[in-house]
């Protein structure tokens, strides 16, 4: 669960340019160190986490935005040996507003180290190679950065091509990026290969959301076929996780009106709910089989002539990366 959190919250410190291997290429004038600390006095965070995708957020304070593309374009990072080249996607690039959001796929992280990357900038004539289904690895089934217009349909990031079966909400500025500000439907996703959950299989899910209010039982995730169940939700501001009508909750409450992060994972017959990275439940119950379609910020629509849903829809934003970001994970 670390591993999640961190792609999101993880310290990243743009420092001097320090003794390096070699110049990547003469064609790049310029280039940033970048640290990725899991020390104590970094992230803090003991265990190897493998491949990551890591956000790093410029602005005027840590970057002059001089020399680069409009657009990044000539954005490159490169690992410490001065010879990889790591996938990145760009969320957002504003010169002019002093503000970028670029998502990096660093291979490996390690626990209590640190790691320097390279960001190379500063040539007119590269094109960009930017690509977030290469930047998030295959167990990423679906990931929303709510990046798109009003009206049109949460488009899935991943290669899987997991996107929402209709349009809701309204776009706003979030936490990380743009977030879905929820109007009381649900955001539909749809039945597919990839979005296939088998009995007790290894299942993650992520979010970043703002609780506006915390009355009622409102509903974050909801996924249903036959007599099996998966719901994620808020019961009087409390985060719970229930699974075939078993049912465990937070012992940390989400906080109205402050983004914080929300994340379920499980493999098995053991599901454990995060609050903020840490976990606040658990529970004994394997995830069924799933070959249904799921929906996000309210509960499925009813069958003709089934009850109606007693779970209200929930109210406030998400945002994404986690994050931008909601996230399905098969691992």
């Amino acid at each position: 669960m670390q591993r999640l959190f961190l792609s999101l919250l993880i310290c990243l410190g743009f420092v001097l340019p320090a003794t390096a291997h070699a110049w990547w290429q003469d064609d790049w004038h310029y280039r940033k160190q970048i640290s990725v600390d899991t020390t104590p006095q970094g992230a803090a965070i003991n265990e190897a986490l493998g491949r990551t995708a890591l956000l790093v957020r410029l602005h005027t304070g840590n970057f002059t935005f001089d020399g680069v593309k409009e657009d990044g374009a000539d954005l490159r990072f490169v690992a410490a040996d001065d010879k990889t080249v790591l996938n990145h996607q760009i969320e957002s690039f504003d010169p002019l507003m002093g503000m970028a959001l670029i998502w990096v796929d660093v291979p490996k992280v390690e626990g209590g180290q640190r790691q320097d990357i390279w960001m190379y900038y500063g040539n007119q004539k590269a094109p960009s190679t930017a690509n977030g289904q290469l930047t998030f690895d295959p167990s990423y089934t679906a990931i929303y950065h709510f990046d798109g217009s009003n009206g049109t349909p949460a488009k899935d990031t991943t290669v899987y091509g997991n996107s929402a079966q209709n349009a809701t909400g309204a776009a706003i500025d979030g936490v990380i990026g743009r977030a879905l500000q929820f109007s009381g439907q649900p955001l539909l996703l749809p039945a597919s290969p990839s979005l296939q959950h088998n009995a007790g299989g290894a299942f993650t899910f992520s979010a970043w959301v703002r609780l506006d209010q915390a009355s009622g039982e409102q509903l974050l995730l909801a996924r249903r076929e036959g007599t099996g169940s998966l719901l994620i939700g808020i019961n009087q501001g409390m985060p719970f996780v229930e699974v075939d009508g078993q049912r465990a909750a937070s012992t940390q409450p989400l906080n109205p009106g402050q983004w914080q992060h929300l994340a379920l994972s499980g493999e098995g017959s053991r599901l454990a709910l995060y609050v903020n990275g840490r976990e606040t439940a658990s529970l004994a119950q394997a995830i069924p089989t799933f070959n249904s379609p799921l929906a996000i910020g309210a509960d499925l629509p009813a069958a003709a002539g089934a009850e109606a849903s007693h779970f209200q829809p929930f109210t406030g934003p998400w945002t994404s990366c986690a994050c931008p970001r909601w996230r399905v994970r098969r691992r």
